[in-house]
């Protein structure tokens, strides 16, 4: 269980960023797309995808709870484009 879920504070609210970043968080993205591109950004999602549609460990030993992963899985990745183009256009 994440730590995060102890802590209703957190609910909603940045917790790794610094205020710095917080005020700045273009910066974030551009450091973040200047360690990894997207096609290693994919393919990490994709071999998480297939270790948790492929155990029968918990929580994924639910359907509903594999097909919840899918859906974040594939918002995460247009999640992960949209801040690329962000960070590639410049906009600021």
């Amino acid at each position: 269980m994440s730590e995060f879920l102890n802590h209703p504070e957190f609910f909603n609210e940045p917790v790794l960023l610094s205020e710095a970043e917080r005020d700045n968080p273009l910066k974030v993205l551009r450091e973040f797309f200047a360690d990894y591109r997207l096609s290693e950004l994919r393919q990490m999602l994709q071999d998480m995808q297939g270790i948790c549609l492929t155990t029968d460990q918990p929580p994924f030993s639910d359907p509903q709870r594999r097909a919840d992963y899918l859906l974040y899985e594939r918002s995460l990745v247009g999640l992960l484009e949209a801040a690329f183009i962000l960070v590639k256009g410049g906009i600021t």
